[in-house]
């Protein structure tokens, strides 16, 4: 927005620093995802006075006010004070204001947080025709990719500062070779049918997934339905979706391939311990090998490290997919997000820390004459 001069980096707007530029800031619209919006006047003599500070004259600006209004379907509710707006009421106020004073681009913010399924539908549908009817370039900041997918037509994804994906949405929602059928009843006896076919289906949900191989199967899976008379309500190939992008992002909790830098560090902490109990479990003998306590030193701290980059990991995909907010009964504020960042790395870090001193310390209690000593001595 050009507001805050940034402490380092730069970022152009219509190939200018919009902080060095008041004409590329009166060329930007903006709506806040916060509630931001007076509570005592209504939203007719807010977006008038939103017009007039924009620089349009007082004698057109009620009737620009009155237009927008219109456009984002507050006609009739426009001479009511803000303050008796419901949720998506003032999401329309605040995406009005953005477009008061016929911006070039407009970044909407979270246009439909705390909205109800058929008020972001709402939403999604006008913020989809502002775009096509005014002609505005409109960029959308969202953890929901469903939104994403159903209005944008490029994504860019950010992550720590820099650009790690960009392109059009339907090149990362392209259709796979799996094709998901729904049927009303007799599903295990498609299955087994499907099966008898040399075609394997595997359940997915409500769905059924099919793996094809060659179009003749298209004939074995309509022989199978046809055989044990499974109403059909849907066949369609399954589409990559937007959250595929981050699964494929270093980290746990994403794509199998993701997951082998953790997983070494993981089998590296856990290697001495299985090895050590291993031998002291065979010889009998304690010998000269490090115990439990010097590995409690040594590997604790390789833990906590690797827990200390990778628990943060975890919330921030869980945040962005919108996975945490699913657990809430109401929007995810900052609180929520810090509160369960801690939670999820103190837990983290004791299921690391702890498992391979657990395997360490059963190996070496195998081989002590008096078990409860030794654990008395050294946990």
């Amino acid at each position: 927005m050009g507001l805050l001069k940034p402490t380092s980096g730069s970022a152009e707007v219509l190939s200018e620093l919009p902080y060095e530029s008041v004409d590329i800031r009166a060329r930007l619209g903006y709506m806040p995802e916060h509630d931001c919006l007076p509570t005592a006047i209504t939203a007719s003599e807010f977006l008038t006075h939103m017009v007039q500070v924009s620089g349009i004259p007082p004698s057109q600006a009620r009737t620009r006010a009155a237009d927008i209004l219109r456009h984002v379907g507050l006609e009739e509710e426009r001479y009511r004070p803000i303050g008796q707006y419901s949720t998506g009421m003032k999401q329309r106020v605040k995406l009005a204001q953005s477009l008061a004073h016929d911006p070039v681009i407009v970044l909407l913010d979270e246009p439909t947080a705390g909205l109800d399924p058929s008020g972001r539908e709402d939403m999604l549908r006008l913020i989809r025709r502002t775009g096509h009817e005014f002609g505005i370039s409109i960029i959308l900041s969202s953890h929901l990719m469903g939104d994403v997918e159903s209005t944008c037509d490029r994504i860019i994804v950010l992550e720590g500062g820099h650009v790690t994906e960009q392109g059009a949405v339907s090149q990362f929602t392209q259709e796979t070779e799996t094709v998901l059928i729904d049927v009303d009843g007799n599903r295990e006896e498609l299955i087994t049918a499907l099966a008898a076919r040399g075609v394997t289906a595997v359940s997915d949900g409500v769905s059924l997934a099919v793996e094809l191989d060659s179009e003749e199967q298209y004939d074995a899976i309509r022989d199978a339905l046809v055989e044990t008379n499974a109403r059909l309500r849907r066949m369609s190939p399954r589409r990559h979706q937007l959250t595929d992008i981050f699964r494929t992002t270093l980290g746990l909790g994403r794509g199998a391939g993701a997951k082998v830098l953790p997983m070494l560090l993981f089998g590296a902490a856990m290697a001495p311990a299985i090895i050590i109990a291993l031998i002291v479990s065979l010889t009998n003998d304690l010998i000269d090998l490090p115990g439990h306590p010097e590995y409690y030193q040594v590997v604790s701290i390789v833990l906590l490290i690797f827990t200390a980059i990778i628990a943060p990991e975890l919330l921030c995909a869980d945040r962005r997919n919108g996975v945490i907010s699913l657990y809430l009964v109401r929007p995810l504020s900052i609180t929520d997000y810090v509160a369960a960042r801690w939670l999820a790395f103190f837990a983290i870090t004791l299921l690391l820390v702890y498992s391979g001193q657990i395997v360490l310390l059963a190996g070496l209690i195998l081989s002590a004459s008096d078990p409860v000593d030794y654990i008395r001595d050294n946990w």
